[in-house]
């Protein structure tokens, strides 16, 4: 049976997604397509390596900037599909109230006739990739948005001196997403999907806010230290494994309320790279 399953995203839901996915393809015993939305055919290098993926097909018609200019609350379902015996629609049809990759997998139970389709297996890393071997790898991965951009860059500049040594310099890469402020005001190098992935394979952990890189490193099985400053990122349903560890932990202050501390920040970092 010719299966596809079909999200439109964002980016860390898509990659959310991809348990259910790949839940689908080994039930089903055969790899399935994938449609999204045309916005984010940058990562379909990336989908296109994983076993239970037969292909993917970034949909130019499916894009979720035009749903608001067209009245839709949200737009789960593509314009069009063909060519499969099998369609599962695994879009939110509600604002989520589960952690993520649990709403997406009741959307496949409750809307595709699968039966024993099991829970999504979080423990088990989802992305693969060849290790990226284009330099040196360097132990600590750094992926953060635009999203309070200079409590970012204030943030790195006095970790500098905790993750550095005079023969090295920073032991770390910025995965800075092409077009970003990151590039075009701090200089970073812009990095794609596919190599962004493998630098997150061959490091220890990855630095990051609650935003897709640091599902991506889930995928992948890298350790994730989490720094948030936006509140609305703290709800429950952007933490699947939970906030404190050991594959996802969000800096916390002696509060225990999250914080973007940089001793505070520099303590997990040290930990997660001990331990990596």
């Amino acid at each position: 049976m010719r299966i596809l399953c079909t999200f439109p995203g964002r980016a860390g839901d898509l990659l959310w997604a991809l348990p259910t996915v790949r839940a689908i393809a080994e039930s089903a015993g055969d790899p399935v397509g994938l449609q999204i939305s045309g916005e984010f055919a940058p990562m379909v290098d990336l989908l296109c390596q994983q076993p239970y993926i037969r292909m993917v097909y970034a949909d130019t018609n499916w894009n979720l900037s035009d749903w608001k200019e067209r009245g839709l609350e949200h737009d789960w379902q593509p314009p069009a599909v063909a060519g499969y015996d099998q369609v599962i629609h695994l879009g939110y049809r509600r604002w989520p109230e589960l952690p993520l990759p649990y709403e997406i997998f009741n959307n496949a139970v409750e809307h595709a006739p699968l039966a024993l389709l099991p829970a999504p297996d979080l423990d088990r890393p989802w992305i693969q990739v060849r290790l990226w071997q284009e330099a040196t790898p360097l132990p600590l991965t750094i992926g953060f948005t635009e999203c309070h951009f200079e409590t970012k860059v204030g943030l790195l500049a006095l970790l500098q001196g905790r993750t550095q040594t005079p023969e090295e310099g920073f032991l770390a890469v910025m995965l800075a997403a092409p077009g970003s402020r990151w590039v075009t005001e701090a200089d970073y190098p812009p990095i794609e999907w596919l190599e962004a992935a493998r630098r997150i394979a061959a490091s220890k952990a990855l630095l990051a806010d609650c935003s897709a890189l640091h599902v991506l490193a889930v995928a992948i099985g890298v350790p994730v230290v989490c720094v948030e400053p936006m509140e609305a990122r703290w709800n429950g349903i952007f933490w699947p494994l939970g906030q404190d560890g050991p594959q996802v932990t969000l800096v916390k202050g002696h509060d225990h309320r999250p914080t973007v501390d940089a001793r505070h920040v520099g303590e997990a970092l040290d930990r997660a790279l001990q331990e990596g």
